[in-house]
């Protein structure tokens, strides 16, 4: 038996934000369909990790964009049910068409004027891997991904290194050791990687002089101190009952982040629904802003939430990859699923990085003549959102920022 190892590993890399205190030419808020399914695939896996037992109290950080892009890249390769399966999770329609999109949409991504953002894809191949010609063909046309051929039964080390040497040529530097020699056994075959990089300038910086110690109490209802960044000027910002919401423009003009926080107490059905109305409803306000430095890094397993969401045939010896490799003697089946992230938030700037590998073996806003109030002192959420496409790149909670 052949077995398909998902290996995730995601970083965002030196985060930091600074705001905009002017007021701002609104953005395109377009509905790119493959962008509005991989933001409903990542609301998806928010809500699944935020119930998970173990995120009920601590922090989240992942990269919706590169997991759900690997993701529709594999189901490229599968067949029946498990094709159905992979679909309805990844909020994808059958047909061809939802690669072109996926592709279209990271070519989009990638033109992004003023800013840093790079897509990059690749196969990695061992030789003579019976690869089906059309699953190749798609690879390349749609997503750019050319195959390399590397030793993974004859020299696992020297696969390892070419592997990783490319995903830290496109993350510039700030990914190293995606892929170890224990990820790769006797039956690996193939291993597809997604790599995401991310750096803008703000429009402008937080003073670092205004930042001053404030308290900060996490969901388990224990308060800690932080470094808070402080802001006052017009901002894009959002009210409605159970929250707020404000986004940081990039100097770009067509990526921010946008920063929600809930009513005290409040626990938020998120969803893309609701992170839509968030988007179209901004309108430019005189906010008083307080947000904390943070660091988050964590890492994942994603099967279980995976398998949450509906996507269970991939894991079982009934998978069906048979448009991904032409030999049938032994069927190919999702294993496991590791997604590693790191996100640092400061005043500065912003500069993200993200990778995947896919190893392959045997409302209305508030209007008032005073500031609104917008204190980030207790449990909220990041989107890092490219505006023209309303595509969400990297996302989190943070129920425990910097300490002092």
């Amino acid at each position: 038996m052949r077995f398909l190892r998902l290996i995730t590993r995601i970083r965002f890399c030196h985060l930091t934000i600074a705001f905009m205190i002017h007021a701002q030419p609104e953005p395109v808020y377009a509905e790119d369909p493959a962008a509005q399914a991989s933001n409903a695939f990542a609301f998806d896996t928010l809500n699944a990790i935020r119930d998970d037992a173990a995120h009920k109290q601590g922090n989240v950080v992942f990269s919706p964009f590169s997991l759900w892009s690997a993701l529709t890249m594999t189901s490229g390769g599968a067949a029946g049910s498990t094709l159905k399966e992979m679909q309805h999770t990844l909020h994808v329609t059958s047909g061809g068409d939802v690669h072109a999109r996926a592709g279209a949409l990271t070519a989009t991504l990638q033109a992004t004027p003023g800013a840093e953002l790079r897509v990059a894809n690749r196969l990695f191949g061992e030789p003579g891997f019976a690869i089906v010609q059309a699953f190749n063909a798609l690879m390349q046309k749609e997503y750019r991904a050319e195959i390399a051929h590397v030793p993974f039964t004859q020299d696992p080390a020297a696969a390892c290194k070419q592997i990783n040497k490319w995903v830290a040529g496109k993350t510039a530097n700030k990914i190293h050791g995606l892929v170890s020699p224990s990820n790769i056994h006797k039956d690996t075959k193939l291993i597809l990687v997604n790599a995401v990089y991310f750096k803008a300038a703000w429009q402008n910086e937080f003073n670092p002089e205004l930042t001053t110690e404030m308290a900060f109490t996490r969901a388990s209802g224990k308060t800690m101190e932080t470094p808070m960044m402080s802001m006052e000027g017009d901002l894009p910002y959002f009210e409605a009952p159970g929250f707020q919401a404000v986004r940081l423009n990039y100097k770009d003009g067509k990526s921010s982040c946008i920063i929600l926080l809930p009513a005290e107490g409040r626990k938020l059905e998120m969803s893309v629904e609701l992170f839509n109305k968030i988007r179209t409803g901004l309108a430019t306000r005189k906010v008083k802003l307080r947000l904390p430095r943070f660091t988050l890094q964590e890492r994942l397993d994603f099967v279980p939430v995976l398998r949450s969401l509906g996507m269970k045939l991939p894991f079982t010896e009934k998978a069906d990859f048979s448009a991904l490799s032409t030999d049938a003697r032994e069927p190919l089946v999702l294993g496991s699923v590791l997604h590693q992230a790191f996100v640092k938030l400061g005043e500065k700037g912003t500069e993200a990085s993200a990778a995947t590998a896919i190893v392959a073996s045997a409302g209305s806003a508030y209007q008032g003549p005073r500031p609104a109030v917008f204190i980030a002192n207790r449990p909220f959420y990041f989107f890092i959102t490219q505006e023209e496409t309303g595509a969400i790149l990297f996302m989190g909670k943070v129920d425990k920022p910097d300490s002092k």
